[in-house]
């Protein structure tokens, strides 16, 4: 049996998760698009040297608040009756709108390069969906072993009743 977990521990999970993929993606970006992106200053202002750490400490900031958002829109204690689809829909714009105020409040893109906001908001859209599909796979597998699980209890209770 799995042992219940805590709000906070589930949160500080969350957490790490969102900040590791965001630094590693930041890494990524930065490693081949930093240069281009140095002229616009912001987050990249470094270029493809690195992310300077008020950048760091920002996107930490930026992902303790995605976090909440997930476990508040994606547990049943604050939407009971929504579906699955409006409760990502929903996350995924209230997700846009914190990043895009992180953007803003920290410069981290000026606010007329119009394509460095096309390219963070392409990005993001891609990590998001990347994000969700793994949770999504990941939650199939979980039902498809918890299901196999339940047959197999069932199948072992009829035969202990047969006996």
């Amino acid at each position: 049996m799995e042992e219940k977990k805590s709000i906070f521990s589930i949160l500080w999970h969350q957490i790490v998760m969102t900040f590791s993929m965001a630094i590693i993606l930041a890494s990524i970006f930065g490693w081949i698009l930093g240069d281009a992106a140095m002229e616009h200053g912001g987050f990249f202002h470094l270029g493809s040297a690195g992310l300077p750490f008020q950048s760091i400490a920002q996107m930490f900031g930026l992902s303790t608040v995605l976090s909440v958002l997930v476990i508040l829109l994606m547990s049943d204690t604050l939407l009971k009756k929504v579906m699955l689809l409006w409760r990502v829909a929903l996350l995924l714009f209230l997700c846009i709108v914190a990043t895009a105020a992180f953007a803003l409040i920290f410069r981290w893109i000026p606010l007329g390069a119009w394509d460095a906001w096309a390219a963070m908001l392409g990005t993001f859209t891609a990590s998001f969906l990347i994000g969700f599909s793994t949770m999504f796979i990941k939650t199939k597998l979980d039902d498809r072993r918890y299901e196999k699980q339940l047959s197999n209890y069932k199948m072992k209770q009829n035969q202990e009743e047969t006996k």
